[in-house]
């Protein structure tokens, strides 16, 4: 029908297949399966030219010089989709589903050790700030709403893919860990077995415990200049979210909103972690150092 309307144009604008049409008896779905999917299976990843034809945005993140093998794989890039879906109650006997709820608790926890502290406002100021913020400061880290759940989902959406890959996900690229942080990952997923079989108020306290406990070790990474630029397990994350189906790489409008949630995601480890600690400190500026 389209296709008239051009008529008098004298010239085809589009390729009409004669046999699929309004009158045919053909079980459409699987007419497309077999003639269109197979020409378009293998859709190659082309680099820029030169330097000046790449878009600014990865002139700075280098996405384009990572894993070009995976780019260029479509299985690999169905499986890069499929790491980083929502899981199943059922998926990993239960562990992914205990880390939801773990992920919950631990915002929970920290919000309420904050409040606890004589000088809560001070610190959710040098949190944002820094501890050499000006008096006059107003601005403050402040906490999600309670109908905010797109941040604790992407804090679940990180933890997974990476429990997922160690687990033997088909995804090929390698989230690259720490002796320590693979020491911490390995004890998260043990608790978050534990948690998942007990259900217990102690075993969702062990679970919260060892989640803060790896999450710190991506956050505070003392070997840090002694790794290479891709060493880190949260700049890999990034990396994979923004990956797209078809080898492309997003946007700065669509990064901006993830690096908000990962910055929320380390002022809130950091929080808890000193906040936690059970020996006092003298001065607040030292709390969140």
């Amino acid at each position: 029908m389209v296709q008239t309307i051009f008529q008098a144009l004298g010239r085809l604008y589009f390729e009409v297949d004669t046999t699929a049409t309004i009158v045919s008896d053909l079980d459409m779905r699987e007419y497309l399966r077999l003639q269109f999917l197979p020409s378009v299976k293998e859709d190659p990843i082309f680099a820029a030219g030169s330097d000046r034809d790449r878009p600014p945005l990865l002139k700075i993140t280098l996405w384009d010089e990572f894993q070009g093998e995976i780019r260029r794989d479509g299985e690999q890039r169905k499986a890069a989709w499929r790491i980083k879906q929502k899981h199943k109650p059922t998926e990993h006997g239960g562990i992914l589903k205990s880390l939801d709820d773990v992920v919950t608790e631990h915002h929970s926890r920290a919000k309420k050790l904050l409040q606890e502290m004589p000088h809560a406002f001070t610190i959710a100021k040098v949190l944002l700030n820094g501890p050499g913020f000006s008096p006059e400061q107003s601005k403050y880290f402040r906490f999600l709403s309670g109908d905010n759940d797109n941040y604790l989902a992407s804090f679940v959406q990180m933890i997974r893919a990476m429990v997922r890959k160690e687990s033997g996900h088909e995804f090929k690229m390698q989230f690259v860990f720490t002796k320590t942080q693979r020491e911490k990952l390995h004890s998260l997923i043990e608790h978050l077995v534990k948690d998942a079989t007990e259900q217990s108020q102690d075993s969702k306290t062990e679970a919260v415990l060892a989640y803060q406990t790896f999450c710190w070790s991506l956050v505070y990474i003392p070997e840090a200049k002694k790794l290479g630029a891709w060493d880190n397990p949260i700049r890999r994350f990034i990396w994979l979210m923004a990956l797209r189906d078809d080898g492309s790489f997003m946007d700065a409008t669509s990064l901006t909103p993830l690096l908000a949630k990962l910055k929320y995601f380390c002022r809130l480890v950091t929080l808890y972690e000193t906040l936690a600690c059970e020996e006092p400190r003298d001065e607040t500026e030292d709390i969140v150092e």
